[in-house]
């Protein structure tokens, strides 16, 4: 699981939250996006799911991250989570055909959407 998001409050409840369901957690904030990927490259393989903060430090920033991060792994199923609440954000999101959730993220939800995108792709690799 990768999680992406600069404001280290955040960061750090959501790698507790997910490291408490046993998830392996890679943390990035846009200084330590580098310093993730390499974690990941070492570990020889992409991550099941990322969870991206939209805005990060510009306008769209976590969208550009998603489709950099997808460029390197592939369709890797991602989560745009955000405190932004405005419609052309919904749109931009949806127009991507990826998941949202709004801030503050409540564990059941992101529980039942991180279910929901793990089983798609096990059944996925399971039909390959």
């Amino acid at each position: 699981m990768l999680c992406v998001d600069n404001e280290h409050s955040i960061l750090e409840g959501m790698s507790q939250l997910l490291e408490g369901w046993a998830c392996a957690v890679t943390a990035a904030d846009t200084a330590d996006t580098a310093g993730a990927l390499a974690v990941m490259e070492q570990a020889g393989r992409p991550p099941d799911l990322m969870l991206v903060d939209f805005h990060l430090d510009g306008q769209d920033a976590g969208l550009k991250s998603i489709a950099a991060l997808r460029e390197r792994w592939g369709d890797i199923p991602a989560v745009v989570v955000t405190a932004d609440y405005g419609e052309e954000v919904r749109e931009r999101v949806r127009s991507l055909e990826l998941a949202t959730m709004r801030k503050p993220v409540k564990p059941a939800a992101l529980r039942a959407i991180m279910n929901q995108f793990l089983l798609a792709r096990r059944q996925a690799v399971a039909t390959a």
